[in-house]
Parts: structure tokens; sequence; C-alpha cells
């Protein structure tokens, strides 16, 4: 079974769709992990990264294409390279409705009850419990 590292540029293409060659690619690899022909390992850092571009890049609101995200990686064939799925899923349906960055978030929930957070950033400050 063929084991894939799934770049950012293929979710945003799944996500947005704006060229369509690289959509309809994206779409193929997609179909290759649903069918069980092919496993699909997404990193933390390209998930941050994917969040950037949909929110930097392309203005676009979390509304707008968390859903389809979030079916993307609730798929069976898709792992996480860092962590385990079920947290990071945690951890995005908490991105969903909160105001912090994923970025933020993650360092809040990964975070070892001995361990404090540094940062200039009130708001996360705020949160670090």
């Amino acid at each position: 079974m063929q084991q894939l590292i799934i770049d950012t540029n293929i979710l945003a293409r799944l996500l947005v769709g704006n060229v369509r060659a690289q959509q309809i690619e994206a779409e193929k690899i997609l179909q290759q992990i649903e069918s069980g022909k092919a496993l699909g390992e997404i990193s933390i850092l390209v998930i941050n990264e994917l969040i950037w571009v949909m929110e930097g890049y392309y203005k676009l609101d979390r509304e707008i294409y968390f859903d389809k995200f979030q079916t993307i990686l609730g798929l069976r064939g898709i792992t996480v390279k860092e962590m385990k799925k079920e947290d990071l899923v945690n951890i995005m349906i908490e991105f969903s409705s909160s105001k912090l960055d994923f970025t933020d978030l993650y360092l809040i929930r990964t975070k070892r009850p001995t361990q404090k957070i540094i940062s200039f950033d009130k708001e996360l400050l705020k949160h670090d419990l």
C-alpha cells in the first residue's frame, strides 16, 4: 500500500479549488486514501501552514473551509505525524469556535502540567491556566 505524506498545497487545492488541474489531482489522491489504496499522513506543520494560507493569503473565515478540512482529517486512512489524531481533532474543534490561532491552541493543549507557556501574547497567556 502506498504511504503518502501530504503537503499543504494538496490540501489547499482541495479546500479552495482555484487551480483546476491540481484540484483534480488532489481529489484523485484523496479518493485513493478513501478507498484504502493509500494511507495519508499530515504533519502539524502542514496544518498550521494550511490555516495561515486559508486565512492569511485567501482571506477566508474559518467557517468557510473548516467543515471540509474536518472531513478530510476524519478519513480513516489519514494519520497525523506528531500526535494522536483524536487530540488534533479536539484542538481543531476548539479552533473552529475560538479567537486563538492554531499554534496557541496547540501549545495550550499539549503542554504538560509542569510546564508554563512564555509569550508576549496576552490573549494566549490568559488561557494558560
